[in-house]
C-alpha cells in the first residue's frame, strides 16, 4: 500500500505557537476546593481574537498577543480576563491568571477581577503552581487501567471486602 501526502491541513487558525508562547508565563490558576489549585499552562498564538479555557487545553488567539518587551500585551490580558471570567460562572471555580511572579489577576464568582502581587501558592496542586506536588508513588491511573483490563477479560465478579463481605 502507498501512502499518499495530501499537502498540510488547512485549519482557520494558526496551530503554529509564537516562540514565546510556551515559556513560564502566564498560566492560570483553577482553585478547585479550599488549598486544593490546577495549573493550567496558557499557550499564545497570534490570530483573530479569541479565548479557549478548558481542562488542559487553554489558549488565546489574538492579533498582537506580546508588546515589545515580550510580555502579554494589554489587550491579549483583557481577552484573557474575560474569557477567565467566563469560565468562572461556566465551571464555578475560582481562577487567577498569574502573569509574572508578582503580578497576577483573580477573577471571581460575583465578576469582579482583582489584580494583585502575590500570586497563589503553597496548598495541593500539581507542584507548578508553588505548592507541593501530589506524591510521585500514587498510581490511580495505572492501577485504575489494569483493574479494567483484568475486568474486560473475564466475567465481573462482584468486590468483597476484606473479611470477604459483599
Amino acid at each position: 500500500m502507498t501512502a499518499i501526502d495530501a499537502g498540510p491541513a488547512v485549519l482557520p487558525w494558526n496551530l503554529e505557537p509564537n516562540v514565546a508562547a510556551r515559556r513560564r508565563y502566564p498560566y492560570l490558576v483553577v482553585r478547585l476546593m479550599s488549598a486544593v489549585f490546577q495549573r493550567e499552562d496558557i499557550t499564545l498564538h497570534q490570530g483573530r481574537p479569541s479565548v479557549h479555557i478548558g481542562h488542559r487545553d487553554t489558549f488565546v488567539h489574538h492579533p498582537q498577543p506580546f508588546d515589545a518587551d515580550g510580555a502579554v500585551s494589554a489587550d491579549c490580558r483583557a481577552l484573557l480576563i474575560a474569557g477567565a471570567l467566563e469560565a468562572v460562572q461556566r465551571t464555578r471555580f475560582r481562577m487567577c491568571l498569574v502573569w509574572a511572579a508578582d503580578n497576577c489577576t483573580f477573577v471571581e464568582f460575583d465578576d469582579s477581577v482583582k489584580h494583585s502581587d502575590d500570586p497563589p501558592s503553597g496548598g495541593l496542586g500539581t507542584g507548578g503552581v508553588g505548592g507541593k506536588a501530589l506524591p510521585g508513588d500514587i498510581a490511580f491511573d495505572r492501577r485504575a487501567g489494569q483493574k479494567a483490563k483484568s475486568a474486560s477479560d473475564g466475567p465481573l465478579r462482584p468486590l468483597q471486602g476484606p473479611d470477604g463481605c459483599k
